[in-house]
């Protein structure tokens, strides 16, 4: 190697250790980083987001299925009232319709 590279070298080795100081390895190192970290994480809103949307998903799950089965039984409710509602006539003429196909209605009328 040059002598004036090795120079350079040793230079930029003492000045890395000027502007960096040594850290003294303690029993609790670890977890004082892993302290400093949670600190920087803990002021984020994406923590306050990942630890709320797994509830909001639950409740808005649960507010569907209550809607549908509200929904369900309003339109069941409705389709028993129709019926109760519905005179006998009516019901025996809902009954032909489905029976024939109209062309008997057009006979009946021509006596």
């Amino acid at each position: 190697m040059n002598p004036n590279t090795e120079q350079e070298l040793d230079q930029l080795f003492a000045s890395s250790r000027n502007a960096f100081p040594e850290i003294e390895a303690s029993p609790n190192f670890l977890a004082d980083v892993w302290a400093k970290i949670e600190e920087r994480r803990a002021s984020s809103w994406m923590m306050l987001v990942s630890r709320w949307s797994p509830r909001l998903a639950l409740a808005g799950s649960i507010a569907a299925v209550v809607i549908t089965f509200t929904a369900a039984m309003n339109s069941q409710a409705s389709r028993s009232q129709e019926l109760l509602n519905s005179s006998y006539v009516d019901v025996l003429t809902a009954d032909s319709f489905d029976a024939h196909d109209g062309s008997h209605w057009f006979l009946a009328g021509r006596r």
